[in-house]
């Protein structure tokens, strides 16, 4: 009798737990669905209707990527990808995978946010980072440059009237007239980088007039390599892949000791890949303490214009930084040539 009614209650709790998980999860503000290790969806819950448009009848025995089509069973972390909503639209989430065990089963739970509006909130914001540069880049060559270059002019002609008077300090004022030269160099150097000329074709040309800036400031040889023409009408996105170059060049210098750089801009179809690989130390297999911000700006502004970005120790030695994107809204692209 003692047994019967023992196991009556745990019957009954076993029953009650059931109710409270699913309960738990159908309330959940975030989309829950369990997969199979088949990829095939076991369930989704109410949420998961809401933010992408289909009754789980619709999509209970479909594949996953049906859903979320980057996805593989193999994350077992927090990552960021896109889901298909009903009606076409693509949908940004962050999404948890969780290997579980439901009697002998091998089963998988998939946890997603909706995080469109934050990846809108963060492109808002790099856009703004972006004018506010391009503002400070404009003023510095409107006003300091200008101040720069009255300075010089300045110098130049009292440098000639104190040598007509043969004094000695007209040598002295000639130095100003060249630091202040020096100083010139470096800030309108300054003022483009902040605010280069980025039209639809205008990539290749401010990288290589960069390039060469960068080279002779620092004693180091940086090639330019675009073998076929790249128009990218979207104005954001040549600004972000010229600001990724820029940074990956940065650490090669500053970290990887290089002191060779090549860039190069491939196309392929409506895919474009930008490459920098140096000759340097190569980029440390643990970072640990020495990771810097660098590569993390680095991918977030490949995620902003929907590009991925890969960081990894060349075959040679140094460091290979490759950031591919689709070209959006192509008008008379014109295909690349097979190398």
């Amino acid at each position: 009798m003692d047994n019967r009614l023992g196991l009556q209650r745990a019957t009954e709790s076993l029953r009650r737990t059931e109710a409270l998980n699913t309960s738990i999860v159908k309330s959940a503000a975030h989309m829950i669905l369990v997969v199979d290790d088949g990829s095939i969806i076991e369930s989704m819950n109410p949420a998961g209707e809401r933010m992408l448009g289909y009754s789980a009848s619709e999509v209970v025995g479909r594949r996953i990527d049906f859903l979320i089509p980057h996805l593989t069973l193999r994350h077992a972390e927090t990552f960021e990808t896109i889901g298909r909503h009903k009606d076409g639209r693509t949908i940004d989430l962050e999404v948890d995978v969780a290997q579980i065990r439901v009697e002998g089963r091998c089963l998988f739970s998939i946890l997603g946010r909706d995080i469109t509006r934050r990846k809108e909130l963060e492109k808002d914001l790099v856009a703004i980072g972006w004018r506010e540069q391009a503002r400070i880049g404009q003023d510095l060559h409107d006003t300091v440059c200008q101040y720069l270059v009255g300075i010089q002019f300045m110098c130049g002609v009292l440098g000639d009237r104190l040598t007509q008077k043969g004094i000695s300090e007209a040598a002295n004022l000639g130095r100003i007239a060249e630091l202040t030269s020096h100083a010139l160099t470096v800030t309108r150097t300054l003022a483009k980088g902040l605010f280069p000329k980025l039209t639809h074709n205008g990539l290749v040309p401010a990288l290589k007039e960069w390039a060469s800036q960068t080279a002779g400031i620092f004693g180091i040889d940086i090639l330019i390599d675009c073998p076929a023409p790249i128009s990218i009408e979207d104005s954001e996105i040549p600004m972000h892949v010229y600001r990724i170059a820029q940074e990956a060049v940065r650490n090669s210098i500053r970290h990887g000791k290089a002191s060779r750089v090549s860039i190069t801009l491939g196309l392929s179809e409506s895919v474009v890949s930008l490459t920098v690989e140096d000759d340097g130390l190569g980029i440390p297999e643990d970072l640990g303490a020495e990771r810097g911000m660098g590569l993390d700006i680095m991918k977030h502004r490949a995620t902003a214009i929907g590009a991925t970005v890969a960081i990894n120790r060349s075959a040679k030695g140094g460091t290979i930084v490759v950031c591919s994107f689709r070209i959006p809204n192509r008008r008379g692209q014109k295909k690349a040539k097979a190398r």
